[in-house]
């Protein structure tokens, strides 16, 4: 008979969902309650899922065992948690950049939309009603860059150190809620800022600044009007 599921402890440090670390025999899993405002936060749980089950057999995402729109079941992955400094040791550098580049040669077997940096923009701005400073500024930068002439990759778009572990397969890449079929230097400019070689480097920095303070100035009206 399978063993009884067992609550280890919640898990500490999301600021979007609940998590559970939970024992079922010889496996340890996380149990993620799904945010009932994911849409506000600009989160597609479907693209989410769709990008993991992708990158299953790569091993760097966590294994999925179990989804819904509600929850999401997946291995506990077990390993080293990076921090900032660790971007500053060349050989995990060159690794974590060896992934990536893995991760965006990948094409999509299934239909994907093309990410919308000034739809993302919007929905926010929607919500907030005319209160965020230069709004109408952030969404033509959007705008701006949805409308260059660069090809499309799988893109984390929320890939701080915080988010990879180094575990005995590898690194593993957790947190994928923001992922899509993005711009190729969100991730590079998430991790390295303006040091990140490539011709959008800027565009892509001030533009991700504009979106984490949009992000927090919704997370913040959400959990006011609770």
């Amino acid at each position: 008979m399978p063993a009884k599921p067992r609550l280890i402890r919640a898990l500490q440090g999301g600021r979007t969902n609940q998590s559970f670390l939970v024992e079922c025999g010889a496996h340890l899993g996380v149990v993620r309650i799904n945010a009932h405002n994911s849409a506000n936060l600009g989160i597609d749980r479907e693209r989410e899922l769709s990008l993991l089950r992708l990158l299953q057999s790569l091993e760097c995402v966590p294994r999925v065992w179990f989804a819904s729109q509600e929850v999401l079941v997946t291995e506990f992955v077990d390993g080293r948690q990076w921090h900032g400094y660790s971007l500053q040791q060349p050989r995990l550098r060159r690794r974590l950049a060896r992934l990536i580049e893995r991760l965006q040669g990948i094409t999509l077997t299934a239909s994907m939309p093309r990410f919308s940096y000034r739809v993302h923009c919007e929905n926010y701005l929607q919500q907030l009603e005319d209160t965020f400073p230069d709004g109408a500024a952030v969404v033509a930068l959007a705008a701006t860059l949805d409308e260059g002439d660069w090809q499309p990759v799988i893109c984390h778009h929320d890939l701080v150190p915080e988010n990879i572990v180094e575990t005995e397969r590898g690194l593993v890449l957790l947190d994928w809620e923001y992922a899509g079929w993005g711009h190729p230097a969100m991730d590079g400019v998430r991790l390295y800022g303006r040091d990140f070689p490539h011709p959008d480097t800027e565009k892509v920095y001030e533009l991700q600044q504009a979106m984490d303070r949009l992000w927090q100035a919704v997370q913040n009206q959400l959990i006011n009007t609770v």
